[in-house]
């Protein structure tokens, strides 16, 4: 009897882990079916927003349920902590800063962190009354390919696409500060309420991912 139940316990012990250890399954969302959601836009801003690359005031910002969107372009932001990437001799417009803080206490740095930047607050659209917070997470899709990323920046009141260093990289996008990013074609989507970890790029990705494919099957 006393073999046989220090065997059980023995085979107990081993299961355990085996179920505690068993993978998650994520529904990850497709650069597609991002896409289908936001195809329609209801337009929840007053005016519209230029971008980077172009002067025309053409650019909404949409918003479908609680999530909210817009397609435009691509500059690249590369404020926060100093690097070898990001740094005053490589972008002219560099600040040393970023919204807010990563969940080490230090400000981000563009060139680690998948981050994304909305306009200062205006009578155009004010993303504090939107319900919007600086680290919520969001999904950045281009070129058929889905970075996630979390609200870290702030740009100009009337501009609007810009995203990290970091960002750009994982899209296969131009990084460089001063001739990189893309014209056109990049479609942000803002997730509030989700705030994972600020500074590693896998907490991101699950949080978004988890955000995402709640959105696609809404």
């Amino acid at each position: 009897m006393r073999v046989l139940h220090l065997a059980f316990i023995a085979l107990a012990v081993v299961s355990l882990p085996l179920v505690a250890l068993e993978p998650i399954s994520l529904a990850w969302a497709s650069a597609d079916q991002l896409l289908a959601k936001t195809q329609s836009c209801g337009a929840v801003s007053t005016g519209r927003y230029t971008t980077h690359e172009s002067p025309v005031a053409s650019i909404a910002v949409c918003k479908s349920g609680s999530v909210f969107f817009w397609n435009a372009g691509m500059s690249i932001d590369c404020d926060g902590r100093t690097t070898a990437n990001c740094n005053a001799r490589a972008d002219s417009a560099y600040q040393s800063q970023t919204l807010c803080l990563g969940s080490d206490g230090r400000f981000l740095a563009a060139d680690e962190t998948q981050y994304f930047v909305i306009p200062l607050p205006s009578s155009r659209f004010d993303y504090r009354s939107a319900g919007i917070r600086p680290g919520n997470v969001g999904a950045i899709v281009y070129d058929n390919k889905v970075v996630y990323g979390v609200f870290a920046d702030v740009g100009p009141e009337s501009r609007i696409g810009e995203a990290s260093y970091a960002t750009a990289v994982a899209l296969g996008i131009d990084p460089d500060p001063g001739r990189g990013g893309v014209g056109s074609g990049v479609t942000y989507i803002v997730f509030p309420g989700q705030v994972p970890d600020l500074v590693q790029n896998s907490a991101i990705n699950q949080a978004g991912a988890v955000a995402a494919a709640a959105f696609v099957r809404g």
